[in-house]
């Protein structure tokens, strides 16, 4: 009845360490098939933290590029962003000298009514886009996100990438 129990219990810790990675988050692992983190840029206005990202630095022309920002509240209260209009984010590509290649809201109508957003204390709102790497032509670009959040007086982020 002893051995039983004490196989049990081996058994089950060993189901434990398994289950949970054996107290390793996955980042430090050192592995070589990890992904590796996303390229981050961010900026705190008043109570919001307004952060871009994408996935990495260098891009194929075959790959897909994704993007998202992010506005997380960082106060212990709600917080409420007013907007001009329905449109509440936008990304753009620009050259190394500073032309715009691409534009996520070209060609995109937005009522132009006054909407709000509000954020619950410690979370976030997401907006995404992707762009296709192969409307760029191999070369050095800089990633750009914004919000039209009145409170975030249009403050803009911006990551380069490398295309080839």
């Amino acid at each position: 009845m002893m051995n039983v129990r004490t196989g049990l219990t081996v058994f089950s810790i060993a189901i434990i360490l398994v289950a949970c990675g054996c107290g390793k988050d996955a980042s430090q692992t050192g592995s070589a098939s990890q992904p590796k983190k996303s390229v981050e840029k961010s900026v705190f206005i008043n109570d919001t933290k307004m952060t871009l990202s994408i996935l990495k630095g260098k891009f194929s022309q075959s790959e897909i590029i994704p993007l998202r920002l992010r506005l997380t509240n960082t106060s212990d209260q709600k917080i409420t962003l007013h907007f001009p209009s329905s449109q509440k984010f936008d990304f753009s590509v620009k050259d190394k000298d500073g032309n715009e290649i691409w534009r996520w809201s070209a060609n995109k109508s937005y009522a132009m009514s006054l909407t709000t957003l509000e954020i619950k204390p410690g979370e976030h709102q997401d907006f995404f886009a992707k762009i296709e790497a192969g409307v760029l032509k191999s070369g050095s670009y800089s990633v750009e996100g914004t919000s039209s959040a009145d409170e975030l007086f249009n403050e803009t982020l911006s990551i380069d990438i490398t295309v080839s």
